[in-house]
């Protein structure tokens, strides 16, 4: 929270599990609380106008163990749909760098570096020396030659 108009804002915690209907005159009084804790005795501008700028929730749950299963085994060959155009990259000098879709590669495919391996959630660098495997749980190890 913060003065309107102010930039640097406060952090105010909230002490219900549920947020009462007439809230707003006890936020206003944990701000000012806070405020003047943070900057000293009288510094909140009190009846200003105040702005809630960021909701943060902390939440926890009891929920079941996750169940891990191995994928089915494959050969160590690389699926012919996970090559995609290599790509120019420069590693000390430049090179013509394979390319990888990593949600096509299965079980124990190995990827010796230099490579890039691509998914719809992250880029994977494999430096030159490294080699990237998939192992049974489907993760990708970078591991050294």
């Amino acid at each position: 929270m913060r003065h309107r108009g102010q930039i640097n804002e406060v952090e105010v915690s909230l002490p219900w599990k549920r947020v009462p209907g007439a809230y707003e005159p006890r936020l206003r009084a944990l701000f000012v609380e806070r405020y003047e804790k943070l900057y000293g005795r009288g510094s909140a501008l009190h009846g200003a106008q105040l702005e809630i700028v960021v909701c943060r929730l902390r939440a926890r749950a009891l929920t079941p163990r996750p169940r891990l299963t191995r994928a089915a085994r494959s050969s160590k060959a690389v699926p012919r749909g996970a090559v995609r155009k290599p790509r120019s990259i420069w590693w000390s000098r430049m090179r013509s760098t394979p390319v990888y879709d990593g949600e096509k590669l299965a079980v124990g495919n190995a990827i010796k570096g230099p490579a890039i391996v691509e998914t719809s959630d992250t880029t994977v660098v494999v430096h030159p020396g490294r080699t990237l495997r998939v192992d049974a749980l489907g993760n990708f190890e970078i591991l050294f030659r």
